[in-house]
């Protein structure tokens, strides 16, 4: 039997999702106390990964046992073997070819900016009261890249991929006045590893006018390397929402 599990998870403590030898990893510390419960080595598979200390509201895996499960029962039971940050919120039987990586079609992702000190936002926000920024001209920013769909200037070198297009479907930024705060939103099909954090960097750099709006566009319209990007830190970015076809949204 094949299962989804829905998480969330604070990254914090993290070295990101992927498993990794010499580091704490979420996918290892399931892993680690799923083992204990079904007495098995089974490996789990996530819907993509997260950089050190960037945090997911919504995450999928799937999970593959012998046995038809409880899914109240595991699910009460792994939440009191975990430790505080992370939270399993729902367990679902799916068909057994369902890829809770390869199946999704859309993901989301928000990034939060503290535009003041802030001691609520400590690994949960980028906090950020140095510069006045222009907001309209990032909004503006925001909502220009959704003419584009090939990034090679936002893909961290070195990554393995064979292309650099994504198709966007929503990129948005919004100023909460009162909160002092910028709360980015961004849709896609797939996204380029630092893409988001990428992105975020600029869209600060025009809003202190290090890049203008001109040339914001036609490094993209052309496809070419910016100068330098200021690459966003991880505690401001959480993956929000994974969209699958036969998953209902709630």
């Amino acid at each position: 039997m094949r299962y989804f599990f829905e998480i969330q998870y604070d990254g914090t403590n993290y070295h990101g999702w992927q498993y990794q030898p010499n580091a704490v990893s979420v996918q290892a510390t399931i892993e680690g106390q799923l083992s204990k419960l079904f007495k098995n080595e089974n490996r789990i598979v996530g819907c993509g990964r997260t950089d050190t200390g960037v945090h997911a509201s919504q995450y999928y895996f799937h999970y593959d046992t012998d046995e038809v499960i409880n899914t109240a029962t595991i699910k009460h039971k792994l939440n009191g073997m975990l430790s505080k940050d992370i939270f399993i919120w729902q367990i679902k039987a799916v068909h057994q070819k369902a890829h809770a990586r390869f199946d999704a079609t859309q993901r989301s992702y928000t990034y939060i900016i503290s535009l003041r000190k802030n001691p609520f936002a400590v690994n949960r926000a980028w906090i950020y009261p140095y510069y006045q920024l222009n907001i309209a001209l990032m909004q503006q920013a925001a909502i220009d890249i959704l003419q584009y769909n090939d990034f090679p200037m936002l893909c961290k070198s070195g990554s393995d991929v064979k292309h650099f297009r994504c198709n966007l479907f929503k990129s948005e930024l919004i100023h909460y006045k009162h909160k002092q705060q910028l709360v980015y939103h961004i849709t896609a099909n797939r996204f380029l590893r630092n893409m988001i954090r990428r992105l975020v960097g600029l869209l600060v750099q025009v809003g202190k006018t290090d890049v203008t709006i001109e040339d914001y566009n036609y490094h993209f319209k052309q496809k070419q390397q910016f100068k330098y990007i200021n690459l966003a830190p991880p505690e401001g970015l959480y993956l929000s929402k994974i969209e699958y076809p036969f998953i209902e949204i709630d």
